[in-house]
């Protein structure tokens, strides 16, 4: 995203409560952390005060009601009719829980507002993933006391500021724009899990350091990118039971608090030790984070569509049928994988499928698909850096993990252009498939979900398919320089080929 389209940081910025009475500051109090029943012998702490929990979860329920309703109402006095398809976008990640986090920590509601460190201390020991949700509903309610036009002047502001944005962009920048904007929301780092997550890795050094001889800080860049690919592969297959909104939440916190454990060099030790052993990993993350592994177990009933044959084209450069997908099992979930997720929705509506939880089949595809593409990029990267070292590893790992490769690997197996025996799917993806752009996005989506199928089912099968696709490169013809050269003009012209047919 351009930094010119960054000039109005400060209606980013949300509001500052400005009354710091007595009874704000008891408003600010979170919700989450106040038990309905009396404990503890029958104590009056405010921690068990049920009659105030009930006001503020009003108060907090009011609060986001409030937001929302302004938030949309803004979006469609001001965005021009012709971006109206981007106003959900935008709605949903300004009433996500990143941006929750984003706005409370601008508003300098922990550290400014309630300035009590025993109070603080609670927060940071609660376990209630809808804290930062909490908060800002009741947050947005004190706003409106204080004064009831703050909230519909930020919404009005921030409506305006999108609107003239999207007038000086590109029609083809904008969905670009929307996800970079999300990106940057995602990546906000929360204070409240930044100073839980300092608490747990002073824990983790103490249990992972028991006994053993203390570890440096792994700076090693090879060691440090194999860790980094294998920790998403176990972090997506440890949260696929979880709603996708809770997925995506949570593997977000997950990730940037592995990424954020080279403080804790023996836990990160520990985690260098179980590359490659996805059980022991899965304890790993287990003693870190808390919880415990669920295999996925969602109901998928029999699906009334047979799957195609799997074909493949001729031998590719240096490989003979090594670019073939391995094949999978005919099960439920793989028939429900092959459907690619941006043709979900309305194909599996079409199917007259009679399922309560036909609706998720959609999330399902996604997760899958960020699990399948994490898993195939950390076996690159695996197998890649055993045959090849510094810079010639980096140019070969990217050029694998293109999705102009997939879109080739896509071409090559037909299975995933014509993944089930149906003329109206057939016809609905080559409609979909339009152009360049949204070729690379609909192939690069159904490789990453057969990936995610195959290596739910077997891993193995993934890890050996992708092994004999670097070894055949490795032991093509010429020196490393050559070989990188020749790849990277083969995938330029066999995309161009593809993308003209």
């Amino acid at each position: 995203m351009n930094e010119s389209q960054f000039d109005h940081k400060d209606t980013f910025t949300f509001p500052k409560l400005n009354d710091r009475s007595r009874i704000s500051r008891l408003l600010m109090v979170n919700d989450s952390i106040i038990q309905r029943k009396k404990h503890n012998h029958g104590t009056n702490s405010w921690k068990y005060d049920g009659i105030l929990k009930i006001h503020l979860v009003a108060l907090k329920l009011h609060g986001q009601a409030l937001f929302e309703y302004h938030l949309r109402k803004s979006l469609y006095e001001h965005l021009h009719r012709d971006h109206l398809e981007n106003l959900e976008d935008l709605f949903k990640i300004l009433t996500s829980t990143s941006f929750a986090k984003v706005a409370l920590d601008s508003a300098d509601v922990f550290n400014g507002i309630i300035q009590d460190n025993s109070y603080i201390e609670y927060l940071i020991q609660s376990s209630d993933k809808g804290l930062a949700m909490s908060q800002f509903g009741q947050y947005v309610s004190a706003l409106d006391l204080q004064d009831s036009e703050i909230i519909p002047r930020w919404t009005d502001n921030i409506s305006r500021l999108f609107a003239q944005l999207f007038d000086t962009l590109r029609v083809e920048d904008i969905n670009p724009f929307i996800r970079e904007l999300d990106r940057q929301v995602h990546s906000h780092r929360f204070s409240l899990t930044e100073a839980r997550n300092k608490k747990r890795f002073e824990e983790l050094e103490l249990h992972f350091g028991k006994g053993q001889p203390v570890q440096e800080p792994v700076h090693e860049p090879a060691q440090l990118r194999q860790l980094h690919a294998y920790q998403k592969y176990v972090v997506d297959s440890f949260l696929l039971n979880e709603r996708l909104p809770s997925f995506i939440e949570k593997r977000h916190d997950m990730l940037r608090f592995l990424e954020d454990s080279v403080s804790a060099p023996n836990f990160n030790y520990a985690m260098l030790q179980s590359i490659g052993n996805m059980s022991a990993f899965r304890q790993v993350l287990e003693q870190a984070w808390g919880g415990s592994y669920r295999p996925f177990d969602a109901k998928i009933p029999h699906l009334n569509y047979e799957v195609s044959e799997l074909k493949s084209g001729p031998g590719l450069y240096c490989w003979n049928q090594e670019l073939c997908l391995p094949r999978a099992e005919s099960t439920s979930l793989h028939k429900l994988l092959l459907v690619n997720y941006f043709l979900s929705r309305e194909f599996f509506k079409s199917m007259g499928i009679r399922s309560k939880n036909v609706h998720t089949y959609p999330d399902i595809c996604t997760k899958f698909g960020t699990m399948g593409g994490d898993y195939y990029n950390y076996l690159v990267v695996k197998h890649v850096e055993h045959y090849f070292q510094g810079e010639s590893a980096d140019s070969i790992i990217a050029l694998l993990q293109d999705r102009q490769f997939m879109a080739i690997i896509c071409s090559f197996s037909e299975l995933l252009y014509h993944p089930i025996e149906s003329d109206h799917y057939t016809s609905s993806m080559e409609q979909h498939v339009t152009n360049n752009y949204y070729n690379l996005r609909y192939s690069s989506q159904s490789f990453r979900q057969y990936i995610g199928s195959i290596s739910h089912q077997n891993p193995s099968l993934v890890d050996s398919w992708v092994e004999k696709i670097v070894t055949s490169l490795y032991n093509h013809e010429g020196d490393v320089d050559t070989k990188i050269r020749h790849l990277t003009h083969f995938i330029e012209q066999r995309f161009e080929m593809i993308a003209s047919d």
